[in-house]
């Protein structure tokens, strides 16, 4: 999947709201450093930095150059909100008091998949003392592929760009799953179309 070409013809998935951040999550309420994990135009970013110092990392510079261009014409600080472009499971050193995803590609696999279980290991690396909290548009049936309407006139064959399907995993599953991987506290709850699960103390 070609998401600087998705980012520069789409300008991204528009799906951001902080009205549901607030009905739906506790972030309104918190403070410290947050890393929006797979950030693409950095729409989340921007509602997030209302409330956290936001580091996004994307794979893609498209995506990256409109984040940045939206934070600058909004009067937050390069401080208060930064974007970078890079791979987000090769960061090394980094620390982060809460990290974000909300369905990044390299998380869409199923449960069964060793690079799964590989890339939150990685992420939970960066927040020892924090919280992870991966937020997924959900449909029923769970534990299927499906065709996502958002890439439709993009490179969509599963063969050569599985990542513009979605895999819904069973929710119950993903716990399991990162429960296996750390002894730290996992919960989750489906809101409306969204599944978030929640890695804390």
């Amino acid at each position: 999947m070609d998401y600087d070409q998705f980012y520069g013809e789409r300008g991204g998935f528009k799906a951001a709201s902080r009205e549901w951040l607030v009905e739906n999550t506790d972030l309104a309420r918190g403070s410290g450093s947050l890393l929006d994990a797979g950030c693409g135009n950095g729409e989340w970013s921007m509602l997030l930095a209302e409330w956290y110092h936001v580091t996004g990392i994307d794979l893609s510079s498209e995506g990256i150059a409109k984040a940045r261009e939206a934070r600058d014409a909004s009067g937050f600080t390069h401080e208060q909100l930064n974007f970078r472009c890079g791979d987000v499971l090769d960061v090394s050193g980094e620390i982060w008091d809460v990290i974000f995803c909300r369905a990044p590609s390299f998380l869409n696999l199923p449960c069964e998949h060793p690079a799964l279980r590989a890339n939150f290991e990685r992420l939970l690396q960066y927040c020892p003392g924090g919280r992870l909290i991966y937020i997924k548009y959900s449909a029923r049936p769970y534990e299927r592929w499906v065709q996502s309407n958002y890439f439709a006139g993009f490179d969509t064959d599963p063969e050569t760009a599985p990542d513009s399907r979605w895999y819904y995993n069973d929710p119950e599953k993903l716990v399991e799953l990162i429960g296996q991987i750390t002894p730290r506290s996992v919960r989750h709850q489906v809101r409306g179309n969204y599944i978030l699960i929640e890695v804390g103390d």
